[in-house]
């Protein structure tokens, strides 16, 4: 990721949704140029799920859920969102990677969050 690379991949995203509107369909060729010019060295990453599906208000019968995951991000370069669980307008997002990445994430974060 290099010096600062997750921070920036995170701010990329959410300026990339923060960009979206109702029409966003009509944008998918603009979105598909944008990926053809990407560096080679850069990482297609795939978002799964939405902050608006409403998962932890959803009752079957069984009761509302107390975790939602979405598994079919099993490999590299997916991520899933959700709204978060207590409702207070944050967001669940999940992520696959092997364990000796999420240690250099978590260390990352880690120092970041000292700064």
């Amino acid at each position: 990721l290099g010096e600062d690379g997750f921070v920036a991949a995170a701010r990329l995203i959410s300026d990339s949704v923060e960009r979206l509107d109702s029409g966003v369909a009509w944008k998918i060729p603009e979105l598909l140029e944008t990926y053809a010019n990407a560096p080679a060295e850069s990482l297609f990453v795939s978002v799964a799920g939405s902050t608006r599906f409403g998962v932890y208000g959803l009752d079957f019968g069984w009761g509302k859920p107390v975790k939602v995951s979405i598994v079919s991000i099993d490999q590299r370069g997916k991520i899933s969102m959700t709204e978060s669980r207590d409702g207070n307008g944050g967001v669940e997002v999940g992520f696959s990677v092997k364990k000796h990445e999420i240690n250099v994430l978590i260390d990352l974060l880690h120092d970041g969050l000292s700064n």
